[in-house]
């Protein structure tokens, strides 16, 4: 799949709040394992970019493309880590004793996750 970095950025995110919730609950093995395979796979696409360290912390600039090996049942299972992103943001969002500034915070996380959701379903679409 090609995604911008980004996007991986906010699923990189995603894919280890999964495995430490994972971790710190009852622990699904295959989930862990399967989330830590496509981290990897991201970071080394990143480490072979031509642009890397050019854009955050060492990644390639956020606006360029990684091409990362991924297959239908990763795309389904990335878009998934995704929505559970979202539904914990929208969460956070529905306390009204959140500060402002964490609620302005929560809300941009909110949008660059709804962003990458839409990145992965016309990956997935194509």
């Amino acid at each position: 799949m090609q995604i911008s970095v980004g996007s991986w950025l906010i699923i990189d995110a995603a894919l280890d709040n999964a495995i430490a919730v994972a971790l710190q609950s009852d622990g699904d093995d295959a989930m862990v394992a399967h989330a830590r395979a496509l981290r990897e796979r991201g970071w080394a696409a990143g480490e072979a970019h031509a642009q890397h360290d050019e854009g955050p912390v060492g990644w390639p600039p956020r606006s360029a493309s990684l091409d990362i090996e991924a297959t239908a049942a990763d795309l389904d299972f990335l878009r998934a880590q995704v929505d559970a992103a979202i539904e914990v943001t929208e969460g956070l969002l529905d306390d009204d004793r959140l500060h402002p500034q964490a609620r302005a915070e929560q809300e941009r996380s909110r949008t660059l996750a709804e962003r990458t959701r839409e990145e992965l379903a016309a990956v997935a679409g194509s």
